[in-house]
C-alpha cells in the first residue's frame, strides 16, 4: 500500500517458494517490483529485507528485543512494522491464506 492504495498485491507460495504479483498502479516508484513483471523468488526476498531495518544497523539486536523478533527475519519483522519506512507512506498488509 502507499497511504490507502493498493499498489502491488503479491500472492506467496512459501512451500515451493513462487509468487505472482499484480500491479494496481501505473506508478513504478510505488510497485513492489518496479518494472519487473515477473519477480522470482529471490526479487520477493529482496523486497522484503528493503522494507525493513538493515541487518548492519547499530542497536539491530535490541531493536529486534523491542518488537519481539528473536532473531534477523525480514518476514518477521515485517509482520511487527507492517513495513513502514520513515521516509515514505507504503506499508504492508499480510494476509494467511
Amino acid at each position: 500500500y502507499n497511504g490507502d492504495d493498493l499498489c502491488t498485491k503479491i500472492c506467496a507460495d512459501y512451500s515451493d517458494k513462487d509468487l505472482v504479483a499484480e500491479n494496481y498502479t501505473d506508478n513504478l516508484v510505488k510497485t513492489a517490483f518496479g518494472k519487473n513483471e515477473a519477480p522470482t523468488w529471490q526479487d520477493f526476498e529482496i523486497f522484503l529485507e528493503e522494507r525493513c531495518i538493515p541487518r548492519s544497523r547499530s542497536g539491530l539486536r535490541e531493536y529486534l528485543e523491542t518488537i519481539g523478533v528473536e532473531e534477523y527475519n525480514p518476514l518477521e519483522i515485517i509482520k511487527k512494522t507492517k513495513g513502514r519506512m520513515a521516509e515514505d507512506n507504503q506499508w504492508i498488509k499480510f494476509e494467511e491464506i
